[in-house]
C-alpha cells in the first residue's frame, strides 16, 4: 500500500459449473490412457462400465474413488477400495489434491493438474503496467546519452 492510496482488494471471480478447474490424466506404464477435465462435481473411478473413468484393471475395485471438485480445490475419497488409494506413496483415505499430486490405483496412475493455479501463475505474470518495459534486445538506446557525456 503507498501512502494515501488505496490498493483495490482481488475479489473472487464467480466459477460456472461448465468451466474446466482442474484435469486428470490416467496412465499405465508410463502410457498416456486417458485424459478428464475436471468441473464443479464429483466423478467415479473404478472398474465397472457405469463410472465417469473406468480402469479396466484386476487391481481396481468397482467402484475405486472418486474426486470432488469445488470452486476452491479438489478432494479424493477412497470408496473403501481393496487395493488403496496412494499419494506420495501413503495410502490415504481423504486427500486434498494439490496441482501436480500423482495418485496411484494399483498399477495405474493419475495426475491432477489444478488449471486455477496455472491461472494464478499466468496472472501473475502479467504486466502491471508500474514499470517501464525493459528492453532485452541489447541494443543501445538511441535516446540514452552515452557514457560520459551527460
Amino acid at each position: 500500500m503507498r501512502a494515501g492510496v488505496v490498493e483495490p482488494q482481488a475479489t473472487p471471480r464467480p466459477v460456472g459449473s461448465d468451466e474446466v478447474l482442474a484435469r486428470i490424466i490416467v496412465a499405465h506404464g508410463g502410457e498416456h490412457v486417458e485424459e478428464r477435465p475436471l468441473r464443479i462435481g464429483r466423478i467415479i473411478v473404478g472398474r465397472t462400465v457405469d463410472n465417469d473413468v473406468q480402469i479396466d484393471s484386476k487391481y481396481i475395485s468397482r467402484h475405486h474413488c472418486q474426486i470432488t471438485t469445488t470452486a476452491e480445490g479438489s478432494v479424493l475419497e477412497d470408496l473403501n477400495s481393496t487395493n488403496g488409494v496412494y499419494v506420495k506413496s501413503k495410502r490415504v483415505r481423504r486427500q486434498h489434491l494439490n496441482d501436480g499430486d500423482v495418485v496411484v490405483l494399483g498399477k495405474h496412475e493419475i495426475m491432477y493438474l489444478d488449471e486455477r493455479s496455472a491461472r494464478g501463475r499466468a496472472a501473475a505474470l502479467e504486466p502491471t503496467g508500474d514499470h517501464p518495459a525493459i528492453d532485452e534486445s541489447g541494443e543501445p538506446d538511441d535516446e540514452a546519452p552515452a557514457a560520459g557525456t551527460a
